[in-house]
């Protein structure tokens, strides 16, 4: 899954929404649960995403 992450992000134009990266990634849910599932999953990718204002970014 972090594979899937950075790959996104990295080819992204702009930081992404959480929303936005999790149906590019489809995780299932609704939004509130998509942006949760979705927070958790960049988490794991700490060292190299970071999250501010719902948006993901590199580090």
């Amino acid at each position: 899954m972090c594979r899937l992450l950075l790959s996104i992000v990295s080819v992204a134009y702009r930081p992404l929404h959480l929303v936005e990266l999790g149906s590019l990634c489809t995780l299932p849910g609704q939004i509130s649960t998509l942006t949760k599932n979705t927070r958790t999953h960049v988490t794991m990718c700490g060292s190299f995403l970071t999250i501010r204002d719902d948006r993901v970014y590199l580090r």
